[in-house]
């Protein structure tokens, strides 16, 4: 085991000296010290105070979400959160995300399907914030209609920032409509019993095939859905919902 623990440390100590090194290999040190030195360090402490609230906060509202499904403590939920967000800083494609469910599933056995229809939850809460303070902004900011901005190769004028606001408006609605349509029992047996007739899609299989498909695709799909489906559970706790939201917008605000 210390061989092992060892090998990973240096392992991650050349691959962090790597990373260094492309990252600062075109830094002019002398101005990096130089700026370094003008900073008003002061301010990084409320501004650090600020961060953590808003991480502890993060906490709260995900063992809120999870609490329809299975109790989880802070910390439980708080070393997931953050080895997510570190992730998500590192590598590309939010890959966070996916790794905050299964380190729950590690430490507190809370089904991976389960963690990941939370994790799903907390974005379409942030989503629907996010709309809303666009809509805000749309509703009481005057964009002047001349307005044309290059950026990336892109123009942003005030079209695009339309377009913008009823494409994240849709897709506020299709993640909720999914979430309430897994709430109900009777939309979940519905999607099992379309499920369980893709055996008969193989008509000219054998019947071992068949057997196989139910076994191995249709159960575990099914499987997945009941339990992806207990992360959406907030859905039947108004209070719950009205928490959450009101958190969200807390963190967004």
């Amino acid at each position: 085991m210390k061989k092992t623990m060892s090998v990973s440390l240096l392992i991650g100590l050349v691959i962090s000296g790597v990373a260094l090194y492309f990252a600062f290999r075109k830094v002019p040190f002398v101005e990096l010290i130089a700026y370094l030195k003008s900073i008003d360090y002061f301010w990084t402490i409320p501004s650090t105070i600020l961060i953590l609230l808003g991480f502890a906060i993060r906490v709260y509202r995900w063992q809120l979400i999870l609490s329809s499904a299975q109790s989880v403590g802070f910390f439980e939920a708080f070393h997931p959160l953050m080895i997510g967000f570190m992730l998500n800083c590192i590598l590309p494609g939010r890959v966070g995300e996916i790794s905050r469910p299964l380190i729950l599933n590690q430490k507190s056995h809370v089904p991976f399907s389960t963690g990941l229809a939370t994790v799903a939850a907390e974005r379409a809460f942030d989503v629907i914030v996010l709309l809303l303070l666009l809509s805000w902004m749309l509703m009481n900011v005057k964009i002047d209609p001349a307005l044309s901005i290059t950026v990336g190769g892109y123009v942003l004028n005030k079209s695009l920032l339309m377009t913008t606001a009823t494409g994240i408006a849709r897709l506020c609605f299709l993640l909720v409509a999914a979430m309430i349509l897994l709430g109900f029992e009777s939309c979940r047996n519905f999607f099992n019993r379309m499920i369980l007739f893709l055996p008969r899609l193989f008509f000219f299989a054998g019947a071992t095939f068949r057997r196989w498909v139910y076994e191995k695709v249709c159960l575990t799909l099914i499987r997945f859905t009941d339990s992806f489906a207990r992360g959406f559970l907030l859905l039947k706790d108004p209070m719950k919902m009205i928490g959450c939201f009101l958190l969200s917008l807390l963190i967004g605000g």
